[in-house]
């Protein structure tokens, strides 16, 4: 969190568990690490829920947060359904914002999954709030919730939740494209 509070030109990019196992978030760690100077990577195992709580905090200035549909939807894609992992890869850059986003592009390409398989900040005071929601207790505190009596009736919840809206749509449109050729 400190570096971030002394260097104006730190960003943070969040590898969302829809990017995949290690290795494939390894690919995008080196990517990070051969284009900036990277200063910390870390990882956080987290359940949908503490998901939706973080995206619905770090999106907070966007319009589209307050429909709580739109905060599950993003959650329910930024997911996925193999790995349960949020990392956290904080860097400096001496580039633009514009050229930032272009290896954000790059990134997402690599992964095929639009803007669901990382983020990155793109200015400082967007890089301190995730690095305060992400490195210290009280930020996590707001978003993460780990429950040493966490039950399998929310684990089933969060997995037929999943299903329902995400690996179902996407079997239903293999098919129809498999049938409309």
């Amino acid at each position: 969190n400190e570096m971030a509070n002394w260097l104006n030109n730190a960003f943070i990019a969040c590898l969302w568990p829809r990017m995949g196992n290690k290795h494939k978030k390894d690919i995008a760690i080196n990517y990070l690490i051969q284009n900036f100077e990277v200063g910390y990577i870390g990882e956080c195992h987290i359940n949908l829920k503490s998901l939706k709580n973080f995206i619905a905090l770090i999106y907070s200035n966007q319009e589209w947060v307050n429909n709580p549909l739109s905060v599950t939807d993003k959650a329910l894609n930024c997911y996925g359904s193999s790995n349960s992992t949020l990392g956290f890869v904080l860097f400096t850059s001496p580039l633009s914002s514009k050229q930032i986003v272009k290896h954000k592009e790059e990134l997402r390409q690599l992964f095929k999954s639009d803007k669901h398989s990382i983020h990155i900040t793109d200015n400082q005071t967007e890089t301190l709030e995730i690095t305060h929601l992400a490195f210290t207790k009280e930020g996590k505190d707001k978003w993460l919730s780990v429950n040493k009596y966490y039950s399998l009736i929310p684990i089933i919840s969060e997995n037929w939740l999943y299903f329902k809206k995400v690996s179902w749509i996407r079997f239903k449109s293999y098919i129809y494209k498999l049938i409309f050729r």
